[in-house]
């Protein structure tokens, strides 16, 4: 690549931004997600965004505001639709402010949603002798604590798969993962998908409604599976050189928990590297692991993570090392 080249993409990532996408919560539901590119013009800033309608119901009244930190009040844009906007289908703007920004770094809400034949919900007004509703609670933030049988409820009211997925991925679970609860919840009617939600899904502990962190306890020990491209033995350094408080064992039969995983290479291709030349990239390695304790065969714990750096992406990458150290950190952070 020659100096112009270069010259070129620095300046390019000086106007714009990569194409950012979101996931807009509602009332403890996802039904809307939104694609944005945001560029600097000649006298202010353009957007060009997406959004989906995945609520599985046609959408009434759908309204959006992005948020920059350059602007103290209000939204940078705010955007709408005309018409009701059937369930799958996308609406597009293209639109322009003359408001000054230090930063192209952006957020997104979704003000208000309402589906065709429902009455419309909007957060309500910080009053003392109600709820707060709020599109994007704190992780503080009291929440309904979803079980199995929440979860066929849902899939009985005709929700759609997204929009229950959603909820999955954002609320606070107490799910039974036993081959009989599935077989229930299958004939029930829940779908494939949210079933597999389901079972890939977080568990926490509960106080109250609100959720925390599963703790491990200290000086537990710990036994690592094997794993692809020795992972296993670079997380175990990890583990001693980050000093997790956990002992290692070499025999599964003296441990507390378990942790395995696995990694695979990811094919890049060289517009992966162009397009995430200066910042982000593409991980050519991705892992992934999870913990089980062994007393009550508990699945307690998943991570994942890919070896890229977020600056300069495509050009410093790590491997197993990376990948390894990125994963008992997050252990440390999620567990201790």
């Amino acid at each position: 690549m020659n100096v112009g080249r270069i010259i070129g993409l620095i300046l390019l990532s000086a106007l714009s931004v990569p194409a950012e996408d979101f996931s807009l919560d509602f009332n403890g539901a996802t039904p809307i997600t939104l694609h944005t590119t945001l560029t600097r013009e000649a006298k202010g800033v353009r957007l060009v965004a997406t959004a989906k309608n995945q609520s599985g119901m046609p959408a009434k009244i759908v309204r959006i505001c992005v948020l920059s930190p350059s602007v103290k009040s209000g939204c940078l844009f705010e955007m709408w639709n005309t018409e009701t906007l059937a369930n799958g289908k996308e609406l597009s703007w293209d639109v322009t402010t003359d408001k000054k920004v230090s930063t192209l770094t952006h957020d997104a809400t979704l003000e208000a949603f309402e589906v065709d034949g429902a009455p419309a919900v909007q957060p309500a007004p910080p009053v003392p002798s109600q709820t707060v509703i709020q599109t994007r609670p704190p992780d503080s933030a009291a929440s309904e604590v979803l079980t199995n049988d929440t979860i066929v409820k849902l899939a009985k009211a005709g929700l759609g798969d997204d929009v229950i997925v959603g909820m999955i991925s954002r609320q606070p679970g107490n799910y039974s993962h036993g081959s009989a609860e599935i077989i229930r919840m299958k004939e029930a009617g829940v779908s494939d998908k949210v079933i597999a939600a389901i079972l890939e899904s977080k568990p926490q502990l509960t106080d109250a409604g609100i959720s925390k962190q599963v703790r491990v306890e200290i000086n537990s020990r710990l036994y690592i599976g094997q794993m692809e491209e020795n992972l296993d033995n670079f997380i175990a350094a990890e583990v001693i050189k980050q000093k997790l408080p956990m002992h290692l064992v070499l025999d599964e039969r003296d441990a507390d928990y378990i942790l395995t995983g696995l990694s695979q290479k990811t094919e890049v291709k060289w517009y992966d590297v162009v397009s995430g030349s200066i910042v982000g990239g593409k991980d050519r390695m991705e892992a992934s692991a999870k913990m089980v304790r062994v007393k009550d065969r508990t699945f307690v714990w998943a991570g994942e993570s890919g070896d890229r750096s977020l600056i300069f992406g495509a050009l410093k990458r790590g491997g197993q090392r990376k990948l390894a150290e990125r994963i008992v950190s997050k252990m440390k952070q999620d567990l201790f």
